[in-house]
């Protein structure tokens, strides 16, 4: 069903064009322009980095969205987290992809907290976390600045004893490109 693959060079123009849509868009946190070359940069960037890792989500062999894993901390046990349907014809699956990264981060690493960052206007996500067992760290609420407008973010975590005493999800196992140094 669900493959996680590393993000490559070559998937950067698919990228760029979900990361434009408005659907997708209005629930980042930053703003980017139509420009290859800046996905580019980012791309090296984030390369260079060992705390972080990206990968192409795909559903039914077709790639849909993108997830990430930044902050990975292995001394403190925790990263953060973020994904999005890019592909709008399979919107309707965003809610099926968590569970897959939850039972990988929590079985083939060390991390024992894991915290998603989110645009206080995202109720679906919001809702979906709480689903999942997060708790709210309301003392963590923080606003940021786009489009010249103040947004609330607010912040969860889920902990990895919280998530495994969930029996419902056990099921949903997926293919992850490693994390290299990690696993």
């Amino acid at each position: 069903m669900f493959e996680f693959k590393k993000l490559t060079e070559t998937d950067l123009p698919l990228v760029l064009n979900w990361r434009l849509q408005p659907q997708v868009a209005d629930y980042m946190f930053t703003e980017i322009e139509n420009n290859l070359s800046q996905q580019q940069n980012w791309f090296k960037k984030i390369h260079q980095r060992s705390d972080c890792y990206y990968w192409l989500i795909y559903f039914a062999n077709k790639a849909v969205g993108v997830l990430n894993l930044s902050n990975l901390d292995l001394h403190k046990q925790s990263c953060d987290w973020g994904f999005y349907i890019g592909d709008l014809t399979q919107r309707n699956i965003g809610g099926l992809v968590p569970p897959y990264f939850y039972n990988f981060l929590f079985s083939q690493t060390p991390v024992k907290t894991l915290t998603a960052e989110v645009l206080a206007h995202n109720h679906q996500v919001i809702k979906l976390h709480q689903l999942h067992g997060y708790q709210e760290q309301h003392d963590s609420r923080y606003d940021i600045e786009k489009n010249q407008n103040k947004l609330q973010v607010r912040v969860f975590e889920l902990y990895k004893a919280d998530w495994l005493a969930k029996k419902r999800f056990r099921r949903c196992i997926a293919e992850f490109d490693p994390l290299p140094g990690v696993i």
